[in-house]
């Protein structure tokens, strides 16, 4: 076995959703059961380790969350000089040329 697709297991690349193959499942356990069982157990002992693996100490998920936790705390320690800086969200009022060119792209590319 090459892994879980050998057994009728596998995974829709668009959405994400396991899906299972019950005759070559059924087919698999009818030739070779010990085979299905040994890639089931070898799927399950790696996924162990990888999930270990990402959230152990200094490790991805950890660093992600804290670096998330850092940025939400400097905005809520900055978000007066922030909104000054950069403003309070309000939609662009272009003047000028600006104006100007945006009304020309929405003319020719407005749906």
């Amino acid at each position: 076995m090459h892994g879980m697709s050998d057994i009728g297991i596998t995974i829709d690349p668009t959405t994400g959703l396991a899906s299972l193959e019950n005759t070559k499942l059924d087919l698999t356990l009818a030739t070779n059961k010990q085979a299905a069982v040994n890639t089931i157990q070898d799927f399950s002992a790696n996924f162990t380790k990888s999930a270990y693996l990402l959230n152990s100490e200094n490790n991805f998920i950890p660093n992600q969350l804290n670096n998330l936790n850092s940025a939400i705390h400097y905005i809520a320690d900055n978000k007066d000089s922030l909104q000054i800086e950069f403003g309070i969200g309000n939609p662009a009022k272009p003047t000028g040329q600006v104006a100007q060119a945006l009304a020309a792209y929405n003319q020719t590319y407005a749906i």
